[in-house]
């Protein structure tokens, strides 16, 4: 096998994207990004061209399908704590509990509501268990969806046809 090149992307922001956005936030209209992209991809775009706001919190949605006679499940997760492996496998348990018993750090403000949005990024397999599984929360869900991943054109038709039937 001979290397032949290396090949970098890159898709940037059009200029209008930002300006347009602040405009429909004007008009009290949320903006809701639906991609086929992968799901970090997308809440790292809608990071960047603020549909989520910088202080916003986004939590991961993962829905299974009932599987080996288990239920359909929901899985919640933080996308600014996502786990550090590295840090896990560098300590060991009484490395941890030294850490926690030197110092104990100062109280961390309370964030004011209005400075903290909670944004849900939905991936659509999971859109899809939750369609079948859980459709008494999509409303709920969907009030805070902001970012929905990986979504195939059926998919997109269904989320836009329920976020038509919301009141």
């Amino acid at each position: 096998m001979d290397f032949l090149g290396l090949v970098m992307l890159q898709n940037k922001l059009k200029a209008e994207t930002v300006p347009v956005l602040e405009e429909l936030r004007r008009a009290c209209i949320r903006p809701v990004m639906v991609t086929g992209d992968n799901l970090l991809t997308a809440v790292s775009v809608g990071r960047e061209c603020g549909i989520i706001p910088a202080k916003g919190k986004v939590i991961l949605t993962e829905a299974l399908p009932p599987r080996d006679g288990q239920p359909a499940t929901i899985h919640w997760q933080s996308a600014d704590e996502l786990p550090a492996a590295e840090v896990l496998e560098k300590a060991s348990k009484e490395e941890i509990k030294l850490l926690l018993e030197e110092a104990e750090p100062p109280p961390l403000p309370r964030p004011k509501t209005a400075e903290t949005s909670y944004h849900f990024a939905i991936g659509g397999k999971s859109f899809a268990v939750i369609l079948d599984h859980f459709p008494d929360l999509l409303s709920k869900l969907l009030l805070c969806g902001t970012v929905y991943a990986r979504m195939a054109p059926d998919q997109k038709t269904q989320l836009i046809e329920a976020l038509q039937r919301m009141e």
